[in-house]
């Protein structure tokens, strides 16, 4: 041990070294000095891979797959990858372009002629590759939750996007990130295809390219390792199983896989094995700007530019424990994946990944403000944490200009059953930001859990006078109408 800590020391000193060559590839031994600065902070919990040129220089695993039961991670388990699914999504869709059995610019109703979608005579194959469709998220219809357990086709979920308004009315004037247009555009892989969505993800890219961990939803087979448990995590230290809250695996998300897996895919897409350079080349264009400035995203794919002026693509991935992110840097033949068990690590590690293979630069760890939040509360109460709110915003760099991310960390300790807690929170942020409709909804939803309706009602009428379209609210006082009468 004490040899290893000789060996990562003289690597970080070093890095100093490799900045003042960026052009230099950096060698395994720095990788993994930069990356044991998180895994002092007990901030990794997944596993992290990067190759050059092809060749694999840096593999390891962090933390542990399953808490409970003591088992670590490794090189070969398996994690849910969620929204990354897209990006195979948008892949097979553009095969079938190339085949001519997709046409890029024909409307949705072609393909689905009694889909009930909204607009489906404008909304394009186009238009839901790019999240510039108009549709939302299925998963915010306040039905949702009620009829998860019941949802097990694509054909099932469709009632849910048909039903939800649009985010907005003229498709291609607006980005916004829709997995009900993934969720659509596996429908139409369906019908033209005339198999289910899973089996031909199966069939075409898994078997074809040896992926033999990887399945679309927890599937288990003989060929196939353990996945990981998705964990909350309050603080580093502090993780609660979120296993009983995934969600289903559909076109928009839920594929199980490995590094190892992932990097076969990222080979045979970077030898035009996959698709021609021409649809490679639409996959990673831009097809938003707004405000001068790009959406960032292509078809199914992430599209950004580096400080040095390179293009990275690639896809990540998140939710309820998960946190995946894989990037492909052509220009200097890296390909950087990490996969996570404990959510919002993978995404920030490999892009200071990148950052370090083509600048030499490196950023300290950030904390997360949910970790400082809760570390805060731990340490000196929630009356100091809510008096200090403005104070770890900062510390973590997050701009202190609205409460989502306390709010949607509200809503997990809410399903971890910490109603108290999270009406604490959520009362602090409405007095904060008494405008945001979603922290008065998801109060309502926090007293709705600890059995006060009456106050859960106030709460949910304060979010209906804030944004009188709010579908959850809605939906919950017209059950609760319906219970009274």
């Amino acid at each position: 041990m004490k040899k290893l800590c000789n060996l990562l020391l003289l690597a970080w000193m070093s890095l100093s070294a490799v900045s003042a060559q960026t052009t230099a590839a950096p060698t395994t031994a720095q990788i993994e000095a930069l990356l044991e600065e998180y895994n002092r902070q007990n901030l990794l919990s997944g596993v992290f891979f990067v190759a050059k040129d092809g060749k694999p220089i840096f593999q390891k695993a962090f933390g542990y797959a399953d808490v409970e039961k003591n088992q670590k991670n490794l090189l070969n388990t398996r994690f849910n990858v969620a929204g990354m699914g897209k990006h195979f999504t948008a892949l097979l869709v553009l095969q079938l372009v190339e085949k001519r059995q997709l046409e890029l610019h024909a409307p949705i109703s072609r393909y689905l002629p009694a889909s009930g979608i909204p607009n489906a005579d404008r909304i394009t194959i186009h238009h839901l590759l790019s999240h510039t469709s108009g549709l939302g998220n299925y998963m915010d219809h306040p039905a949702y939750a009620q009829l998860r357990p019941t949802l097990t086709t694509l054909a099932a979920v469709m009632k849910l996007v048909a039903s939800q308004p649009l985010v907005f009315s003229d498709p291609g004037q607006n980005f916004s990130y829709s997995n009900s247009g993934y969720l659509v555009l596996g429908r139409v892989l369906e019908k033209v295809t005339g198999i289910s969505y899973a089996s031909y993800v199966k069939q075409t890219l898994f078997r074809r390219l040896g992926m033999g961990y990887s399945t679309v939803g927890e599937q288990v087979a003989q060929a196939v390792s353990a996945s990981a448990v998705p964990y909350f995590a309050m603080t580093p230290k502090d993780v609660y199983s979120a296993a009983s809250w995934q969600s289903p695996a559909f076109s928009d998300g839920g594929v199980y896989t490995t590094v190892l897996d992932l990097f076969k895919y990222s080979l045979a897409l970077n030898s035009n094995k996959l698709l021609s350079k021409k649809s490679k080349a639409l996959m990673f264009g831009v097809y938003h700007h707004y405000e001068g400035k790009s959406a960032g995203y292509g078809y199914g794919a992430e599209v950004a530019t580096l400080k040095n002026g390179s293009t990275m693509v690639g896809h990540s991935g998140g939710g309820h424990g998960w946190g995946a992110d894989f990037r492909i840097l052509p220009k200097e033949g890296y390909i950087i994946i990490g996969l996570g068990n404990q959510e919002a690590m993978a995404k920030q590690v490999t892009h200071n990944l990148a950052t370090f293979v083509t600048t030499g630069t490196w950023h300290a760890p950030k904390p997360l403000l949910t970790h400082l939040f809760m570390q805060t509360v731990q340490e000196k109460g929630w009356a100091y944490a809510l008096d200090h709110l403005e104070e770890l915003y900062v510390s973590a760099e997050v701009p202190f200009t609205g409460p989502g991310i306390l709010t949607r960390h509200a809503s997990k300790l809410v399903k971890l059953h910490r109603q108290t807690d999270a009406i604490h929170l959520l009362q602090a942020l409405s007095s904060r930001f008494p405008t945001d409709a979603a922290t008065a909804a998801q109060l309502a939803e926090a007293y709705l859990a600890k059995g006060d309706q009456l106050t859960a009602r106030q709460w949910y009428e304060k979010t209906l006078s804030l944004d009188r379209q709010h579908q959850l609210a809605k939906f919950r006082l017209q059950e609760m109408a319906v219970a009274v009468n």
